[in-house]
């Protein structure tokens, strides 16, 4: 029986393998769909981010501005409390002119803005007011009288109140008592022995037609003594209020605006709610549509609502999210773009892709190989050091080692010369002493080395002294070592100061040496120490000779370096003059510099300040 043949199109169709699925048309459409999705998460999270920050700004901003109120109440208190030390210092003396004077010196208008005045109000006595009228009236206040009448058992009239414009003058005589508000204030002040601040009050101050709020600040006066322990020593002792009246616009108004603000004090409630009836402050076109935030301040005894209105988002916030969207819609079009471009040039590119992984390989290997050489040169270079730092503690160890049988050889040299020698023997015991002279330079060298390398660097003991007297003392030793030698010392200026003298004198030594080995053996070597105060003390060293190569100019001053050629005479040092002269002027917080030329010669400047740093 024959069997039917198949038509190839009859077959089902085969789905495509994930290989052949990315050389398909498809694959740049996906990659848009799928960078434009992160672009939209992106620009989300930005958005996110950019409210989150404006949120901790405008927060800490609100913050900033109420710690700002808390230390402006702070600074008026301290204020009060200097005028309540200068009303207990004037005592009986103080009077109506000394007060204005006080007042009038602080300049609180200039220094102390928001604040109406300075205040002293006294405890009248029962039965006494009219005598204490008539000692206003005389004091240059005509018309003056406690107000309102009636007889009370407290009563606190305003007797100075400076400065004395026409607000402050409609208060003087008012008994602040008198008034609930003002009284309670006065009675914590009075029974705590603190600073106490009143609620929402219109002040007497208010002379025009809108009355504004304000609030009252009491420190009580006990006169003099000790302070009153108890409530009812405090209310016996009690002689007066030294006070400040404020008017919530020119206090609120009066403090210093910050730059980039993120939120505006709106509105001030002298309560701890949002109280209509305790409105302290309104600022002028307050915003009751935007949204805001609040914050309380406890100022002695009363808390404040403070309300920030939110200033909405700027421009440079917007643009970071319109930015973010903006640069992830270029980069998907980018990205399309490209992935349809590396698809068409796929097929043409996979047999160098192999190739390129080849030479990956190779280079891998390259690199695996080029690790392994550069770790063993790094432990080879780590022994080195080990071994380098092994040998200068192995010098400085036996340098410490050879300085006591070298102290003990040239002590026993010194006794024999006090003694009766023959001429030859003195000749030798003069050799033994030069020789332990030089040994003894050479451990000291060394021990120096040692210190700069592997300690904390050469110590400086500094003491009161003159450096020109020290230089001095050093140069004729060197005289005298070496007569057949011209040094000269030129002086010039002041060389009082701080210094080292063992330290400097050292320096000098090895500068000078340095100069008669290396300097032409027929020309002087000239020492120049210059001190114009209140500069630093500048110490030059010139020699004449074959100039130090430029070459050489920046390692002359490490150690173990010896120059190239000596025309004094054959040198007994191993390279470390230089070194420790480097090392002594930067522990004295100075400098020294090379200038050697063939027409100048060879001079080596070093610089010292008069004093530590």
């Amino acid at each position: 029986m024959a069997v039917p043949a198949s038509h190839p199109d009859d077959r089902p169709a085969r789905p495509l393998a994930a290989g052949e699925w990315t050389r398909s048309g498809l694959w740049p459409w996906a990659v848009l769909l799928i960078a434009l999705g992160a672009t939209l998460v992106a620009a989300l999270r930005v958005d996110e981010l950019m409210k989150a920050r404006r949120a901790a700004a405008t927060e800490a901003d609100i913050a900033d501005q109420a710690a700002a109120v808390e230390s402006r109440v702070g600074t008026y208190l301290a204020l009060l409390r200097a005028t309540r030390a200068f009303v207990s210092a004037q005592g009986s003396a103080l009077s109506g002119r000394s007060f204005r004077e006080f007042v009038a010196g602080i300049e609180v208008a200039r220094h102390y803005p928001g604040i109406q005045g300075i205040g002293y109000s006294p405890r009248v006595e029962t039965g006494r007011v009219a005598e204490f009228e008539a000692a206003a009236r005389r004091e240059g206040v005509p018309g003056f009288q406690v107000f309102p009448p009636g007889r009370r058992d407290w009563t606190f009239s305003i007797r100075y109140l400076e400065p004395l414009d026409q607000r402050n003058l409609a208060a003087l005589g008012f008994d602040m008592y008198s008034e609930a508000v003002r009284a309670a204030a006065m009675a914590r002040a009075r029974d705590g022995g603190e600073a106490a601040m009143t609620g929402r009050v219109i002040l007497k101050q208010e002379i025009d037609e809108h009355k504004a709020g304000g609030f009252l600040l009491y420190v009580p006066y006990y006169g003099p003594g000790p302070e009153p322990r108890t409530v009812a020593e405090r209310r016996q002792r009690l002689q007066a209020f030294v006070y400040a009246p404020f008017r919530a616009p020119d206090f609120f108004q009066g403090g210093k605006p910050g730059p980039d603000r993120r939120a505006t004090l709106q509105r001030v409630f002298a309560s701890p709610l949002a109280q209509p009836e305790h409105l302290l402050y309104e600022a002028p076109g307050a915003r009751p549509d935007r949204p805001t935030l609040a914050r309380r301040v406890s100022l002695h005894g009363q808390t404040w609502f403070l309300e920030f209105a939110v200033e909405p988002a700027g421009a440079a916030d917007r643009a970071q999210t319109l930015g973010t969207a903006a640069g992830g819609l270029a980069i998907s079009v980018l990205l399309f773009l490209l992935v349809r471009s590396l698809l068409r040039a796929r097929a043409a590119t996979e047999q160098s892709a192999r190739a390129e992984r080849t030479q990956r390989h190779l280079a891998e290997s390259l690199l695996a190989a080029e690790r392994v050489a550069r770790r063993g040169v790094e432990d080879q270079h780590a022994l080195m050091t080990r071994q380098v730092q092994f040998g200068e503690m192995l010098v400085g160890i036996v340098s410490h080692d050879l300085r006591n049988p070298v102290n003990v050889v040239a002590l026993n040299a010194e006794l024999l010369k006090r003694g009766a020698l023959p001429p030859a023997l003195a000749a030798s015991v003069a050799r033994i002493q030069e020789a332990c002279r030089m040994s003894q330079a050479l451990i000291r060298d060394l021990l120096d080395f040692t210190q700069a390398r592997l300690g904390p660097g050469i110590r400086v003991a500094r003491t009161g002294g003159d450096l020109m007297e020290i230089i001095r003392k050093a140069v004729d030793e060197l005289q005298a070592l070496h007569p057949a030698r011209s040094i000269a010392l030129r002086t010039s200026g002041d060389g009082a100061g701080d210094w080292d003298a063992d330290r400097v004198a050292q320096l000098v030594v090895n500068l000078v040496t340095n100069a008669l080995v290396y300097g032409r053996p027929d020309t002087p070597v000239t020492v120049s120490v210059d001190g114009e105060p209140p500069g630093p003390v500048v110490l030059s060293v010139h020699n004449a000779g074959e100039p130090i190569p430029r070459e050489l100019h920046r390692s002359i001053f490490e150690p173990l370096r010896q120059g190239r050629g000596q025309q004094g005479g054959r040198s007994r040092n191993i390279g470390l003059g230089l070194y420790i002269v480097r090392a002594i002027a930067r522990a004295h917080g100075g400098r020294v510099d090379l200038a050697s030329s063939a027409a100048e010669g060879t001079t080596f400047r070093v610089e010292l300040p008069r004093s530590a740093a």
